[in-house]
Protein backbone atom coordinates (compact mmCIF):
# COMPACT_ATOMS: atom_id res chain seq x y z
CA UNK A 1 0.00 0.00 0.00
CA UNK A 2 1.26 3.65 -0.65
CA UNK A 3 0.73 6.50 1.53
CA UNK A 4 1.98 9.64 0.14
CA UNK A 5 5.56 8.38 -0.58
CA UNK A 6 6.28 5.98 2.04
CA UNK A 7 5.30 2.15 0.91
CA UNK A 8 3.68 0.38 3.66
CA UNK A 9 3.94 -3.25 4.36
CA UNK A 10 0.61 -4.36 5.32
CA UNK A 11 1.62 -6.97 7.79
CA UNK A 12 3.99 -4.49 9.58
CA UNK A 13 1.28 -2.47 9.68
CA UNK A 14 -0.85 -4.68 11.55
CA UNK A 15 1.72 -5.26 14.33
CA UNK A 16 2.08 -1.58 14.51
CA UNK A 17 -1.51 -1.23 15.39
CA UNK A 18 -1.97 -4.51 17.58
CA UNK A 19 0.95 -2.91 19.49
CA UNK A 20 1.31 -2.41 23.45
CA UNK A 21 2.57 1.13 22.66
CA UNK A 22 -0.85 2.26 20.38
CA UNK A 23 -3.08 0.68 22.63
CA UNK A 24 -1.75 2.66 25.30
CA UNK A 25 -1.76 5.96 22.70
CA UNK A 26 -5.47 5.26 21.57
CA UNK A 27 -6.46 5.04 25.95
CA UNK A 28 -4.33 8.23 26.32
CA UNK A 29 -6.54 9.61 22.96
CA UNK A 30 -9.77 8.96 24.83
CA UNK A 31 -8.68 10.13 28.63
CA UNK A 32 -8.34 13.01 26.67
CA UNK A 33 -11.50 13.12 24.90
CA UNK A 34 -13.68 12.17 27.74
CA UNK A 35 -12.05 14.80 29.96
CA UNK A 36 -12.53 17.26 27.21
CA UNK A 37 -15.88 16.43 27.06
CA UNK A 38 -16.63 16.38 30.68
CA UNK A 39 -14.93 19.73 30.78
CA UNK A 40 -16.61 21.84 28.00
CA UNK A 41 -19.01 19.61 26.40
CA UNK A 42 -19.53 18.77 22.49
CA UNK A 43 -18.90 21.23 20.21
CA UNK A 44 -21.67 23.66 19.27
CA UNK A 45 -20.65 25.08 15.68
CA UNK A 46 -18.16 23.70 13.54
CA UNK A 47 -16.38 27.12 13.39
CA UNK A 48 -15.70 26.11 17.34
CA UNK A 49 -14.98 22.87 16.45
CA UNK A 50 -12.24 24.07 13.52
CA UNK A 51 -11.13 26.71 16.33
CA UNK A 52 -10.07 24.47 19.26
CA UNK A 53 -8.30 22.12 16.80
CA UNK A 54 -6.28 24.42 15.04
CA UNK A 55 -5.41 26.13 18.55
CA UNK A 56 -4.35 22.42 19.80
CA UNK A 57 -2.72 22.25 15.91
CA UNK A 58 -0.89 25.44 16.64
CA UNK A 59 0.51 24.51 20.50
CA UNK A 60 2.17 21.24 18.34
CA UNK A 61 3.73 23.80 15.56
CA UNK A 62 4.75 25.71 18.27
CA UNK A 63 7.00 23.10 20.03
CA UNK A 64 8.20 21.77 16.71
CA UNK A 65 9.50 24.82 15.42
CA UNK A 66 10.54 26.58 18.77
CA UNK A 67 14.10 24.71 18.93
CA UNK A 68 16.62 22.15 17.40
CA UNK A 69 15.78 18.79 16.76
CA UNK A 70 18.01 17.97 19.73
CA UNK A 71 16.88 20.23 21.99
CA UNK A 72 12.98 19.17 21.08
CA UNK A 73 10.33 18.24 23.86
CA UNK A 74 9.27 15.31 22.44
CA UNK A 75 7.16 13.89 25.49
CA UNK A 76 5.16 17.34 25.02
CA UNK A 77 4.68 16.68 21.54
CA UNK A 78 3.43 13.44 21.90
CA UNK A 79 0.67 15.40 24.37
CA UNK A 80 -0.24 18.11 22.03
CA UNK A 81 -0.36 14.73 19.03
CA UNK A 82 -2.68 13.81 21.87
CA UNK A 83 -4.78 16.70 22.51
CA UNK A 84 -4.84 16.75 18.48
CA UNK A 85 -6.01 13.44 18.00
CA UNK A 86 -9.11 14.01 20.60
CA UNK A 87 -10.45 17.05 19.20
CA UNK A 88 -10.28 15.51 15.44
CA UNK A 89 -11.88 12.80 17.08
CA UNK A 90 -14.93 15.56 18.81
CA UNK A 91 -15.06 17.33 15.86
CA UNK A 92 -16.16 13.75 14.25
CA UNK A 93 -18.57 13.16 16.92
CA UNK A 94 -20.17 16.60 15.69
CA UNK A 95 -20.03 16.15 12.18
CA UNK A 96 -21.69 12.80 12.86
CA UNK A 97 -24.26 14.63 15.43
CA UNK A 98 -25.17 16.53 12.44
CA UNK A 99 -25.73 14.38 10.04
CA UNK A 100 -27.92 12.76 11.81
CA UNK A 101 -30.14 15.90 12.90
CA UNK A 102 -30.10 16.76 9.31
CA UNK A 103 -31.14 13.13 7.85
CA UNK A 104 -34.15 13.82 10.52
CA UNK A 105 -35.33 17.40 9.08
CA UNK A 106 -38.08 17.90 5.92
CA UNK A 107 -35.57 20.11 3.82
Amino acid sequence: MIIGKAVLDPQRSEAIMGSAQMRMLFESVKLELTNALAAHGEFSTMHEAYAVTLEELDELKGLVFSRGREYRDYTEMQRESIQVAAMAIKTMLFCEKMREYLNTQDL
